[in-house]
């Protein structure tokens, strides 16, 4: 952990992660300021290429800052401490240029205390594992790391709505790139209908693989016309009693 003000208390209470889309803004702002600064470059890839997350975050004598913080799995947390004992690079220079970039970022908020790497030790027994996708988008990306966030913080039933996004922004994505014109406001089901009939790589010339690829489609299809009615009933996309967490699991699993 590093801690900016050695002599005050070092007690971390956490609340809350920034938003998504307004940490990857202000994470882009502090980089851009680090550069006009001609900070090493290695504060740079540090701030850049580590999976970092905003917190806020407050102690026992209800002081309110935020830190940098972010998990990692045995490996990484153990690499992490050689490299802090192999040299003082990290605490002299590199997590000193992000938090003077985040103090200009921040202006008049709560200001950036603490960098820390957290030890995940539910590693390997995880149910669920975000996609690598290969069709994407800004959209697509945040509610991700969105998901991903409240999958950790606050469990499976807070995530379905913020999964829901990611697949319907994902779906979206696709129409587009493949030139499938979709009005604006079509939902997953109306997506996903489009893809079955226009998407290219979905046209079979042999008519056995064709009737078995349409009932296997036609099966995620049900599965899809019955996400609608969850996210709008039993999710945090408006306030409901959200299902438990294994039926939860199922729908993310599902997504």
């Amino acid at each position: 952990m590093f801690s900016r003000w050695k002599t005050s208390a070092q007690e971390i209470d956490l609340r809350e992660p920034v938003p998504t889309q307004q940490w990857l803004v202000m994470k882009r702002q502090a980089l851009r300021l680090m550069k006009a600064r001609m900070c090493f470059n290695g504060s740079l890839v540090r701030l850049d290429e580590t999976p970092y997350e905003l917190w806020t975050a407050t102690n026992g004598f209800g002081d309110k800052f935020h830190i940098l913080r972010y998990e990692t799995n045995i490996e990484g947390y153990t690499e992490m401490e050689r490299e802090l004992a192999r040299n003082d690079y990290l605490h002299n220079y590199a997590f000193p240029d992000i938090c003077a970039a985040f103090d200009e970022v921040l202006s008049k908020q709560a200001p950036l205390r603490f960098i820390v790497s957290d030890l995940n030790m539910q590693e390997g027994v995880e149910a669920v594992v975000a996609p690598r996708l290969r069709t994407t988008s800004e959209v697509v990306g945040a509610a991700l790391r969105d998901t991903e966030t409240l999958i950790r913080a606050s469990g499976v039933p807070n995530a379905i709505d913020r999964a829901h996004t990611t697949f319907h922004g994902y779906l979206k994505e696709i129409c587009d790139t493949e030139g499938i014109v979709v009005a604006d406001d079509s939902d997953i089901t109306t997506l996903f209908a489009q893809l079955r009939e226009q998407h290219p790589r979905l046209r079979i010339s042999d008519p056995r693989t064709d009737k078995m690829t349409v009932n296997i489609l036609r099966g995620f299809a049900r599965a899809i016309d019955a996400l609608n009615p969850i996210r709008n009933n039993k999710s945090l996309a408006h306030p409901n009693t959200l299902l438990d967490p294994p039926e939860a699991m199922l729908v993310l699993n599902a997504i």
